[in-house]
C-alpha cells in the first residue's frame, strides 16, 4: 500500500508538498513518537510522548517497556505501515535511536537528539 503524507511546505509550483513511500512512513512514525496521549479526542490513547523518555535513566527493563509500547502503538494506529519489529537504544545521555522494521524489507532508523530539531531519520531498504 502506498502511503502519502502532505506537509506544510510548498513545492516549486506553490502546491502543498506531498511525501510518498518510506519517507512518508518515517514522517508518520516521528509524529506518533512525539504525540502526547489525549491530544486526539477520537483516539485518546494514541501517542508515545517520547520527550518524557529523553532525559530518564533507562535500564534494560524500561527500554523493553518502551519498545513494546512503540510496537503496540504502531500496530494499533499505523497498521498500514506493517511494522514487524522495533529496537530502542540509548545512544547518548539524552539521545535515543529507534529502529523500525517494516514488512516490505525496509528499515527506518530515527535518531532523537537533545532537541526536537535534532531529530533525523535514515531509511535502509533491503
Amino acid at each position: 500500500m502506498m502511503v502519502s503524507e502532505i506537509t506544510f511546505k510548498l513545492n516549486n509550483f506553490n502546491e502543498p508538498e506531498i511525501l510518498e513511500g518510506v519517507t512518508a512512513n518515517a514522517k508518520q512514525l516521528i509524529r506518533l513518537l512525539f504525540l502526547e496521549k489525549g491530544i486526539h479526542r477520537s483516539a485518546p490513547t494514541m501517542g508515545i510522548d517520547i520527550n518524557k523518555f529523553r532525559f530518564m535513566t533507562m535500564d534494560e527493563d524500561s527500554l523493553a517497556t518502551l519498545k513494546s509500547e512503540i510496537l503496540t502503538q504502531c500496530q494499533t494506529y499505523l497498521p498500514e505501515l506493517m511494522v514487524t519489529e522495533v529496537d530502542v537504544m540509548r545512544t547518548g545521555q539524552s539521545s535515543i535511536s529507534i529502529g523500525f522494521r517494516l514488512s516490505q524489507n525496509t528499515d527506518i532508523i530515527i535518531q532523537l537528539g537533545q532537541t526536537v530539531g535534532d531529530t533525523q531519520f535514515t531509511i535502509v531498504s533491503n
